[in-house]
């Protein structure tokens, strides 16, 4: 497959995208837009042009694939006139910043139907693809709790660059981490369908970091899933402030449990009586490479469903919700 790529913005997670793009495929021409219009500081193969405005790329140039990579709040308007002009479109999450929005989106990948792929990789991880099968396999009996949480220190995220001046601490660039680390949301929602009903949550500024919102959040919810009847105590604990970094979902039943650490890369399963170790080890760039292909065998048969954006909008939807119920403290 040959492609002329547009990339808006250009940070670490829009280079990974472009490095395993061409492994896949055989990029003739890479179009960049970004703040500053100085050229990039990785050398490619094939011709590359910058720009610093998005609609003076597109007047210039016409694209086979788009990658929005660029800060939250781009994300939807950008979306939006990619899909008019029929570009096949890789979304960074979080996919909007308002239900607004989202059903803007909606509405115009309805007229103007495109391949999407939004970019949430923990689902296309080892650990999360075992971790369904066993949630189909297992007796767990019925779920009473479901705890995830992650952390990680904002500081480590971008070596060598001045974390304050990154998107994930500035308000205004949609950081904070509800929709920075809203990993957990989207893979809750893959997983079990959950939507969350008597909700408290927490959310701090801790002065520790030099940012102007949340870098914690307690959400502590009862939550209906699919298949089942009862209501599941919910924990959801995200923060930027954690030294030793975690990533980890806590499955609790009547008949047994399921742990899945994404960062060691294990599943744990007791039955009450037993436990054993299921190892998911994989490369960490493979998840990337893995959703990649999703997403161009869904080009190379034009495949246009909305299933990824509604998916995004129901992140969208969740994170919504926390933000109304919330009591935020600075520290």
């Amino acid at each position: 497959m040959t492609l002329k790529v547009l990339v808006s913005g250009y940070g670490n997670i829009a280079k990974r995208h472009i490095n395993n793009l061409m492994l896949l495929a055989d990029i003739t021409h890479l179009v960049v837009v970004r703040r500053s219009a100085a050229q990039l500081d990785q050398q490619y193969s094939f011709p590359v042009t910058v720009y610093s405005a998005l609609d003076e790329a597109l007047s210039a140039h016409t694209f086979d694939i788009a990658f929005v990579c660029s800060p939250a709040p781009q994300h939807a308007p950008q979306a939006l006139r990619l899909f008019e002009l029929g570009i096949p479109c890789f979304l960074e999450k979080p996919l909007c910043q308002t239900q607004q929005q989202a059903q803007a989106l909606l509405a115009q990948h309805k007229h103007h139907p495109v391949p999407v792929m939004l970019g949430y990789d923990l689902r296309f991880t080892q650990g999360y693809a075992q971790l369904k099968r066993l949630l189909q396999q297992l007796n767990l009996g019925t779920i009473w709790r479901i705890s995830a949480g992650v952390g990680q220190y904002l500081p480590d995220w971008r070596p060598g660059k001045p974390y304050q001046s990154c998107v994930s601490a500035r308000k205004s660039l949609g950081g904070g981490v509800l929709r920075e680390l809203s990993h957990e949301l989207d893979y809750l929602i893959g997983l079990f369908g959950i939507k969350l009903n008597k909700v408290g949550v927490l959310k701090t500024v801790h002065p520790s970091l030099e940012m102007d919102c949340e870098n914690e959040a307690q959400i502590l919810a009862m939550a209906t899933i699919d298949g089942q009847q009862e209501q599941v105590s919910t924990h959801v604990s995200l923060d930027m402030l954690s030294r030793k970094a975690f990533r980890t979902l806590k499955v609790s039943g009547t008949e047994g449990e399921l742990v899945w650490d994404a960062i060691a890369q294990t599943l744990l399963i007791h039955n009450g009586v037993e436990e054993r170790i299921v190892e998911v080890f994989e490369e960490g760039n493979q998840p990337y490479i893995r959703m990649m292909q999703v997403f161009l065998d869904k080009i190379a048969h034009w495949q246009c469903d909305d299933a990824e954006l509604r998916q995004g909008i129901a992140v969208q939807s969740l994170i919504e919700q926390i933000e109304q119920e919330d009591v935020q403290i600075h520290g």
